[in-house]
């Protein structure tokens, strides 16, 4: 499986992190638009806040116990998790978070035109940023989940779990129904990542967020917040390419280590998760990067990834950008990251970081041409390199898509650097070696292959 790198990332404003603003924390989602904007006004009920909280409770139970049995099936039949993979991808949609200075909540909603109404007629909402990713079409392996109004509080709550609907249409006379705003899971499944849910007491709303981060901060310094756990399962932000492995590259339990054909029943029985499984799911794609005044950039100069955005340097057969070329990775004047055999490490000279043949010094020569009209290449991640390694290809074959990836250097020296460092060991650094697949440290005064990235989105 794909180890997650960041190719997105989402700086959460301050008031979800100031104690003053997440004391008021609540939210809800919506999907098809089931209102033209959030409500506004709150009305009376005739149910007390004392019964709503007991009443609340207890329905919140019922989403528990309901996501237990849940996942107590999914135990029994594994193929629930790979429909859960499958069915998102009919009809991705994000959702988009708002702050409520009038209620102090937060609304979510993965309609844009019902974000851009908000965002058009309701200055009390802040726009936040994107959250997360649901489904807006049914699908297997997917549930519904539904939307109600709270119009004592003035704020939305959600449910995927049917008995806690029908607790709440039945006893909380206060919630209208909206319907149903989007799909998700009330199962782990591939890139799917739970949406935590927490009812403060003292306003009597929910808030739910999907990092883990916010969730224990809210249960760490948030006493008026009772936690109520997993509300079932959303899609993670993060866009992750297919290893490469094809239908016929599974394996099964206690046989042949050789790949077989993915429709085995013997390869379901071991393992029906397998990369064979999900081969539509995110496929590996390239393409040619376009000119400014038309035509396309040789794939020796660069090409897109298309599942990631990632526009990736190409190789030309010789020369200073040959695929061939090493180079040393030093990057600070001030630690001992060069080899001072026979004695220890000693510091680099900025000459020696700025040469040609150095990663800095490289970097620099390829912004300096401006190399497919951009200068803003960098050393790749160790996430980024591993998201273009192509598991189906084995040794002795670079493990990339040499089509694309054109003058790749052969096997058995593919090592690639990395932008990531050693940490505590400033004479070490990640590297990547696209012929066995591992990711590893080596010392930075080691000559390794280079290839350079930018951010395409």
């Amino acid at each position: 499986m794909r180890r997650f790198f960041k190719l997105h990332s989402w700086r959460w404003p301050a008031c979800c992190w100031a104690a003053v603003l997440l004391s008021a924390c609540g939210g809800g989602q919506s999907s098809t638009p089931v209102a033209s904007q959030p409500h506004t006004s709150a009305t009376s009920s005739r149910v007390t806040p004392q019964e709503s909280d007991a009443l609340l409770l207890k329905a919140a139970g019922l989403n528990s116990a309901e996501l237990a049995q849940a996942a107590e099936q999914s135990n029994r039949n594994k193929s629930t998790a790979r429909a859960v993979k499958a069915a998102v991808l009919g009809g991705p949609a994000t959702v988009y978070r708002f702050f409520n200075a009038q209620t102090a909540a937060h609304f979510y909603t993965a309609s844009e035109a019902e974000r851009d109404a908000v965002l058009a007629s309701s200055p009390q909402f802040r726009l936040e940023g994107p959250a997360f990713i649901v489904s807006s079409v049914p699908g297997a392996g997917l549930n519904p989940v539904h939307r109600f109004f709270n119009t004592q509080t003035g704020v939305h709550f959600y449910t995927i779990s049917e008995d806690e609907r029908a607790m709440i249409q039945t006893s909380l006379p206060q919630f209208s129904y909206d319907g149903i705003a989007y799909y998700a899971s009330k199962v782990p499944g591939a890139q799917t990542i739970p949406l935590y849910r927490h009812y403060n007491i003292a306003r009597g709303f929910h808030f739910y967020t999907s990092r883990s981060s916010e969730r224990d901060s809210v249960i760490n310094g948030l006493p008026q917040y009772r936690y109520e756990g997993i509300g079932y399962y959303v899609f993670t932000m993060l866009t992750l390419p297919h290893t490469g492995m094809t239908a016929l590259q599974c394996f099964e339990a206690g046989l042949s280590p050789a790949a077989v054909n993915c429709s085995s029943a013997r390869t379901i029985q071991f393992n029906s998760e397998q990369d064979g499984h999900r081969v539509a799911f995110n496929p590996m794609s390239y393409s040619e990067v376009p000119m400014a005044g038309g035509g396309t950039y040789p794939r020796t100069s660069c090409i897109r990834d298309d599942v990631t955005g990632l526009v990736w340097e190409g190789k030309e057969a010789a020369g200073p950008r040959s695929g061939g070329n090493v180079y040393t990775n030093y990057d600070d004047t001030t630690q001992p990251q060069k080899d001072g055999f026979p004695g220890p490490n000693v510091n680099p000279t900025l000459a020696e970081i700025n040469a040609a043949n150095n990663t800095v010094g490289y970097v620099g020569y390829v912004n300096g041409i401006a190399l497919c009209g951009f200068t803003d290449w960098r050393l790749p991640t160790s996430d980024e390199l591993h998201g273009v390694m192509d598991y189906s290809r084995t040794r002795p074959a670079v493990k990339l898509n040499t089509d694309w990836f054109v003058n790749a250097p052969s096997a058995p020296w593919a090592y690639h650097w990395t932008s990531d460092s050693g940490y505590a060991f400033p004479s070490i650094a990640w590297y990547v070696d696209f012929e066995s697949g591992n990711i590893s440290t080596i010392n930075r005064y080691r000559e390794l292959r280079l290839r350079l990235v930018r951010d395409g989105r």
